[in-house]
C-alpha cells in the first residue's frame, strides 16, 4: 500500500510538472521545475525587505515625520500589490519577474506629491486630507500608465529617456538598498547628520552581515544553486 501511494504521489508530481511546463515553457529555456522554484525563493527573500520598506517609509517612521498613514495597512497593501503585480507578469507575460513597489517612486511620491498636495489644500504633512489628496494623484496616474501601456506611446517614452539617465535610475536605487544594508549591518553609521564608516564591527548586526557575505560568496564561488537563499536562510 505504501508503495502504490509512493508512486500516486510520483505520478501526480510527473504531470504537474508536465502542466506546468506546458504553459511556462522553461524546459525549452533549459531550465526545471527546481531551478524556477529556488530561483523564485531566491528572488523573493532578496526583495523581501519591500514588505518593511515601504510601510516604513509612507507612514513616516523611516523619516520620522508622520504622514497619518496607519503602517498596518501600508504593509497589506504592499504585500497585496506585490502579489498581484508578480502574478500577473508571470501569467500573463511569462516572465520570470517580481513586481513591487519602487523605491525612487516611492520617495518621489513622498517629497514631491504629497508637499505639492499640501500646497494645494492648504494643509500640513500628517492631515489626512493632505496624503488623500496624493493618494488620489498615484491612481490617476496609474491609470494614465494603464492607458499608455496598451499603446505605442509607453515604448516612446521610455525611448525618449537617454541610456545614462536609465542606468542613473538603476545605480542610485541600488545604491540607496546597499546604503540600507550596511546601515542595518552596522557598517555604516549616521554622526551629527553625516554618514561615516563605523571603526568597530564586532556587534552582532556586524558579523551576521559579514557571515552572511562570506557565505554567499564561497556558494556562489563554487557554483552552488541557491546560493544567495543558502546565505539568507544562513543568517537567520
Amino acid at each position: 500500500m505504501p508503495a502504490t501511494a509512493e508512486l500516486n504521489l510520483i505520478t501526480h508530481c510527473a504531470s504537474m510538472n508536465t502542466l506546468l511546463d506546458r504553459f511556462f515553457h522553461y524546459s525549452a529555456h533549459g531550465s526545471t521545475l527546481k531551478t524556477e522554484v529556488i530561483a523564485g525563493l531566491s528572488t523573493f527573500a532578496a526583495m523581501a525587505y519591500i514588505i518593511c520598506i515601504q510601510p516604513a517609509l509612507f507612514s513616516g517612521q523611516m523619516t520620522g515625520t508622520a504622514t497619518g498613514m496607519p503602517f498596518a495597512p501600508l504593509l497589506t497593501t504592499t504585500c497585496l500589490a506585490s502579489a498581484f503585480g508578480t502574478l500577473l507578469m508571470g501569467v500573463l507575460a511569462n516572465y520570470p519577474v517580481g513586481l513591487a513597489p519602487g523605491m525612487g517612486t516611492n520617495f518621489f511620491i513622498l517629497f514631491s506629491v504629497m508637499g505639492a498636495c499640501a500646497t494645494v489644500t492648504g494643509g500640513s504633512m500628517g492631515d489626512p486630507v493632505v496624503w488623500q489628496t496624493a493618494m488620489g494623484v498615484v491612481l490617476i496616474s496609474g491609470i494614465c500608465f494603464l492607458i499608455t501601456s496598451f499603446t505605442s506611446l509607453r515604448r516612446l517614452i521610455l525611448n525618449s529617456l537617454s541610456p545614462s539617465l536609465k542606468f542613473a535610475i538603476v545605480t542610485g536605487i541600488g545604491l540607496f538598498i546597499a546604503m540600507l544594508g550596511l546601515k542595518n549591518g552596522g557598517i555604516i553609521d549616521v554622526e551629527n547628520g553625516q554618514w561615516t564608516l563605523k571603526t568597530a564591527v564586532n556587534d552582532a548586526p556586524s558579523l551576521i552581515f559579514f557571515s552572511g557575505i562570506i557565505v554567499i560568496t564561497t556558494l556562489h564561488h563554487f557554483k552552488v544553486k541557491g546560493s544567495i537563499l543558502i546565505g539568507i536562510l544562513f543568517q537567520r
